[in-house]
């Protein structure tokens, strides 16, 4: 029933279901955590980090208690602590997706997008059969402003998986705003057949037929 509440249901019932499990299973880290989400998504920062706080002695070794601290720190614009506690999940995940995609969106918050890049191919390389890892790389290269380098990796990804819808859109996106039409509305069709049901997918693909149908009858004139 969460998808059909308002917002502020939702993150009240996910608090709510946090504190029933931590009764049922009072060593349940998922509890807090689930608290933890909640109070974070309605403004109470400070009960949020109490409750990362608690999960993380619970599980000092999972990676994920300290990826949401920095979470909370980059929306609290204290990018030092914030940096401390991503890598501080790396050190207990070297693989923690998560915990990179932080760092990443961490450095492009700081205004320093060739860091994030950085960042990202040196975890892509280190992990040359995932899909996801370079779609992250791709996403940090079009904030530094480096949209070939972005179209090879959004591609890499999608070879990689081509079930990743996300990276399929992402490359059908920057193939549209490089004025790469016949690319973006084949990359749209893939997306497309990925979610049949896919409104939004159907209307961008449909915008961008239109728009390649006009550009080539004004060409012709």
């Amino acid at each position: 029933s969460f998808p059909t509440r308002r917002s502020s249901d939702l993150w009240s019932a996910l608090d709510s279901i946090g504190a029933e499990l931590r009764k049922i299973a009072p060593r349940s880290a998922e509890g807090y955590l689930f608290q933890a989400t909640a109070n974070f998504n309605q403004g109470h920062a400070a009960e949020a980090e109490e409750y990362l706080r608690e999960f993380i002695k619970i599980a000092p070794q999972d990676a994920l208690g300290y990826v949401k601290l920095g979470e909370l720190r980059t929306h609290e614009k204290r990018w030092a602590e914030a940096e401390d506690f991503y890598r501080q999940g790396l050190a207990r995940d070297s693989n923690s997706m998560a915990a990179v995609r932080g760092l990443v969106s961490l450095e492009i918050d700081r205004g320093r997008p060739a860091e994030a890049v950085r960042i990202a191919q040196e975890h892509a390389e280190k992990n040359a059969g995932d899909g996801a890892s370079f779609m992250l790389l791709g996403q940090s290269q079009v904030k530094a402003g480096n949209p070939a380098d972005a179209e090879k990796s959004f591609e890499r990804a999608v070879s990689i998986d081509g079930q990743n819808i996300d990276a399929v859109v992402d490359l059908a996106q920057l193939q549209a705003s490089q004025g790469q039409a016949a690319a973006a509305i084949e990359s749209y069709r893939k997306a497309a057949a990925l979610a049949p049901g896919s409104a939004e997918l159907q209307s961008a693909l449909g915008g961008r037929s239109e728009e390649r149908r006009v550009g080539k009858e004004c060409r012709s004139r």
